[in-house]
């Protein structure tokens, strides 16, 4: 049993604090191995190590404070930004209107590329193309539906309402299945 925790001691322990294994830190050390158990198996260097860790659970208790206190002074900020008389340009009003929206859930919608070149087409064609374009747009749409259904909503009756009828954003209308 050690007396007291010498410099090498220290080392050991806090080599072992940090992760590393007793080969290595014997290997770090030029200590032997069997003297490296035996250093980490004192209730002395326990106790230091245990007190590395609450320094180590202090300083990450601290950082988190300071980080809560900015992230509420970073609020304002935002607010002062958006609000009414702010002086911002509004390119940046947008992006941080941008960033609020994105951090609290409300991703922007994802582009559909369409092509509508209708020259020189027959009205058949362009029905075709129109009931096509319109097939593509209630998935992209139900898609979104179908992610929302995966988190929590609000509203548990919009779901009845989804699985009952789909609805064609376009016309708004019920679809026949």
């Amino acid at each position: 049993m050690l007396a007291e925790l010498k410099i090498k001691h220290r080392e050991v322990a806090r080599l072992s604090f940090e992760g590393f294994r007793p080969a290595d830190i014997a290997a770090k050390t030029a200590v032997k191995l069997a003297t490296v158990y035996k250093i980490l198996r004192d209730p002395i260097c326990k106790g230091y190590i245990s007190g590395l860790a609450d320094r180590q659970d202090k300083t990450t208790l601290d950082v988190r404070e300071r980080l809560m206190k900015l992230n509420s002074a970073a609020l304002d900020t935002f607010d002062d930004i958006l609000s009414q008389d702010s002086k911002a340009p509004y390119s940046v009003q947008a992006a941080v209107s941008k960033d609020v929206l994105d951090r609290t859930g409300h991703k922007a919608p994802e582009k559909a590329n369409i092509n509508l070149t209708l020259q020189g087409k027959s009205d058949e064609e362009i029905d075709k193309q129109i009931q096509m374009l319109e097939s593509q747009i209630n998935s992209i749409y139900n898609a979104d539906l179908a992610e929302d259904d995966d988190e929590d909503d609000l509203n548990p009756a919009d779901d009845i309402l989804v699985e009952e009828a789909k609805i064609n954003p376009l016309t708004d209308c019920k679809e026949e299945s």
